[in-house]
């Protein structure tokens, strides 16, 4: 292996090509406990809820790196995923369910 070669190599194994892409797919969900999604490909899933502003809102995501946001108003929970993860997730009132992709080799 060239030192060419060597250099892409340890490139893919540290991720650092992998960065969300401009792009973003969403997708209907309703409010509720216990929902799922599986990632398309690599990237990001982005989970947002929203209450009336003197009500607590929450975004709770597990399966993996976990995340937990609740707030009055709005709340908002974000994940990375790799291609066929799944993602567990309940939501108070969902305001919006994105996924976005990466671009580049990543890890």
């Amino acid at each position: 292996m060239n030192f060419k070669e060597t250099l892409r190599a340890l490139f893919k194994l540290s991720g650092g090509q992998a960065m969300p892409s401009d792009s973003e797919t969403s997708y209907e969900y309703t409010s509720g406990d216990n929902q799922s999604f599986v990632a398309p490909s690599d990237g990001y899933l982005s989970i947002g809820s929203s209450m009336d502003s003197n009500d607590w809102s929450r975004c709770i995501m597990w399966g993996g790196i976990e995340t937990v946001n609740a707030d009055k108003g709005n709340s908002a929970a974000f994940s990375p995923m790799k291609k066929g993860q799944t993602k567990y997730f309940n939501v108070t009132s969902v305001r919006f369910v994105k996924f976005i992709p990466t671009v580049g080799e990543g890890g």
